[in-house]
């Protein structure tokens, strides 16, 4: 039905909040949900200025694409760095 099929390279990526549960039961579920919130807003923040996009939320993550793999390497990096920096 017309048109060239898009073809090219996608990136996907799957992120982990690592220790959520163990998380919410030494800080309880009101102050856990108030990190994640933080936490999700940090990685879209880093998502979307490297040309990502963030397809769901996962519960304690997030899965995002983008057009091109350096832009998730880029993405990785800035989230590690924010949230090596908040976590000081």
């Amino acid at each position: 039905m017309g048109g060239e099929p898009n073809v090219g390279t996608a990136t996907v990526m799957f992120t982990d909040l690592v220790g959520s549960t163990e998380i919410r039961s030494r800080v309880g579920e009101d102050a856990a949900e108030t990190l994640r919130v933080v936490h999700d807003e940090v990685l879209g923040e880093a998502i979307a200025a490297n040309g990502g996009q963030v397809v769901k939320h996962l519960g304690d993550g997030l899965m995002a694409t983008f057009p091109s793999a350096a832009g998730a390497v880029a993405a990785a990096v800035a989230m590690q760095q924010e949230l090596d920096l908040r976590n000081r």
